[in-house]
């Protein structure tokens, strides 16, 4: 079916690569990368980390692939500390009662669903430990829309939103920098993340629904002019159905 195509829009450069890996599009001319776009209920106005526990979030479902125990063990490691941990979202219960007997400490809290703005509106810093390739990373995107950095595994499409050291930071889950790494050095100076919020709300803007509905008429165009062309030098059009 790829071989049909006058066109090929990936949502993140490494889904649209991962296809071309395997072979599919080979003859499709147009090769596109288009970033989903998102529209908050509302924004807020975030507050620069103060004199409390620097809290971090975690938004989704809760599954191994998620890479939440290698988010416990890696706060672990900073047990004493000034943190919180607030994890939002649902999975099966039998994993989550494995993740609450692995990290049975006071300063991590689970709150079930919450919307994305409510959450993130009190957490200073979301995390997003993925081990497994995301195809992009929407979350992510809902975090910068509050004016919230990010920590992300260098895993999947999540490279390619997260400016490390700009709008968060990357880790790799089997090198270094590690997570807990990470996790220690906002511990111990959380002022870094004030510098970054504005970064982040201007990052936003760059994943309006506007922006994505443009992208699209632009491959529309590119893929209409194409057929004109065909057509003024006598050609059959090269749109394929089927």
């Amino acid at each position: 079916m790829s071989g049909l195509a006058d066109a090929v829009v990936g949502l993140s450069k490494f889904i649209l690569r991962r296809h071309e890996g395997f072979g599919y599009f080979a003859e499709t001319p147009i090769h596109r990368i288009v970033h989903p776009g998102y529209r908050p209920r509302s924004i807020s106005h975030p507050q620069k980390q103060h004199a409390r526990a620097l809290r971090f979030g975690y938004l989704g479902r809760l599954h191994p692939s998620k890479g939440l125990e290698l988010l416990l063990r890696s706060l672990i490691d900073h047990v004493g500390k000034s943190w919180e941990l607030w994890i939002a979202g649902n999975g099966s219960p039998k994993y989550e009662t494995q993740l609450r007997e692995a990290c049975t400490l006071p300063n991590v809290r689970y709150m079930g669903f919450v919307g994305p703005e409510e959450f993130l509106a009190n957490v200073d810093v979301l995390v997003v430990p993925s081990v497994w390739d995301e195809p992009f990373g929407m979350v992510v995107i809902e975090a910068y829309t509050q004016g919230v950095p990010v920590i992300a595994s260098c895993r999947g499409g999540l490279p390619e939103i997260v400016e490390n050291g700009k709008t968060g930071f990357l880790f790799d889950p089997n090198g270094s920098p590690s997570l807990a790494e990470i996790l220690g050095r906002l511990i111990a100076a959380p002022a870094i993340l004030n510098d970054m919020q504005e970064t982040v709300l201007e990052r936003a803007k760059e994943f309006s629904l506007q922006r994505m509905v443009d992208n699209y008429i632009g491959v529309y165009r590119e893929v209409t002019a194409a057929v004109r062309s065909d057509l003024c030098r006598g050609e059959r059009p090269s749109i394929k159905t089927g």
